[in-house]
């Protein structure tokens, strides 16, 4: 007799596959792992053409003018953007720097979901993403379109917003940093504007509170959703070139506003080309046809004429922006600048002015 014909072998366990991991699980996994803070930006940009993978002071206002626009991915980008991720999300799991990144110093960020996420880590440790994802029917792709899209949106939704809410008071500070849109040389230097609406965002949006743009401040969008504030722009060139025409463009255009107007005599007008009146108050208005920055002679003509004339206020509406002198001047005398090409918010301005007065 055969010594082991007849005893029963004994079975060995058999090796269980793991199950396969719910589409949320990989979802939030490849989010912490390759997608957060400005990261998941970086994926969108790669995919709709953007080459680099590291920003650089270079390369940066390429990477915010993409990251700003809507979504234009290739196909070509798309596999850049997919490939960028796995490597991405691979190398991190196999190295120790895991759970650092995911569960903190402390080890108690991402706490309740600590079991799901450690077992990601080591399904991708064990197989790559790639592969885990076919296996799941998980489509890697489609994800990170969708959801680098929807969160582009929904943090425009939310920047837009807090615009709209603080639009009476942002208006008129965004109209006087436009009215300084020229240099002393006559050049558009839009500084102070775009300086004015990216502390407005950094005020209201800290690093992290917004999960696409993160750290970046979308200016250019932001400028795009704002610009119907203002109106139709108007063109330099199509205001009267003579100045007695100049002055009389604008009192109609002040009156289409509600405003009593009275333009004065060429001469002897004590710094005052137009006087507007509307609810008991009277705005004394200086009005000049510049091909170049106004100065700050311009300015105290304008508050010696109200004084003379006893207005409430006074402004300097004109053409090619003002010089620093002029705004200095302006900012110790409460004179108000405007630019002409800004007109349409006269009333705005000096109702917002009054307001300040009490």
């Amino acid at each position: 007799m055969w010594p082991f014909s007849k005893k029963a072998k004994t079975a060995e366990p058999e090796q269980t596959r793991p199950s396969t991991l719910p589409h949320d699980v990989l979802a939030q996994g490849i989010l912490l792992t390759t997608c957060s803070g400005v990261r998941l930006a970086a994926v969108y940009a790669n995919m709709a053409g953007f080459p680099d993978e590291v920003i650089t002071p270079e390369n940066a206002a390429r990477f915010d003018e993409i990251i700003q626009a809507p979504p234009a991915f290739t196909p070509a980008g798309i596999e850049v953007g997919v490939n960028r991720v796995v490597e991405g999300c691979n190398i991190l799991c196999q190295s120790g720097a895991f759970n650092t990144l995911i569960f903190g110093v402390t080890g108690q960020d991402h706490a309740a979901n600590r079991p799901e996420l450690e077992r990601f880590c080591s399904s991708v440790r064990r197989q790559g993403l790639s592969s885990l994802c076919a296996e799941a029917g998980f489509d890697l792709r489609a994800f990170l379109t969708e959801t680098s899209t929807e969160r582009r949106e929904a943090d425009l939704r939310a920047l837009f917003a807090k615009l709209e809410e603080k639009r009476d008071y942002m208006k008129p500070l965004l109209l006087r940093a436009r009215a300084k849109g020229r240099n002393k040389y006559g050049d558009l230097d839009y500084t102070d504007y775009v300086a004015e609406l990216a502390e407005f965002l950094r005020t209201y949006f800290k690093d992290g509170d917004l999960q696409f743009f993160y750290n970046r401040v979308p200016l250019l969008a932001c400028m795009n959703f704002i610009e119907d504030w203002f109106g139709e722009g108007l063109d330099p060139l199509a205001m009267p070139l003579d100045g007695i025409d100049f002055e009389h463009w604008c009192a109609s255009r002040i009156e289409a506003q509600g405003w009593s107007v009275r333009v004065s005599k060429s001469t002897g007008d004590q710094g005052v080309d137009i006087e507007a009146m509307r609810d008991g108050k009277t705005v004394a208005i200086q009005c000049k046809r510049y091909q170049q920055p106004i100065g700050n002679k311009s300015v105290q003509e304008a508050f010696t004429g109200m004084t003379h004339y006893r207005a409430d206020l006074a402004m300097v509406i004109g053409t090619g922006g003002f010089t620093k002198a002029a705004l200095d001047v302006a900012a110790s005398s409460g004179v108000i600048l405007l630019d002409a090409e800004n007109i349409g918010e006269f009333s705005s301005i000096v109702e917002t002015r009054f307001q300040q007065m009490g």
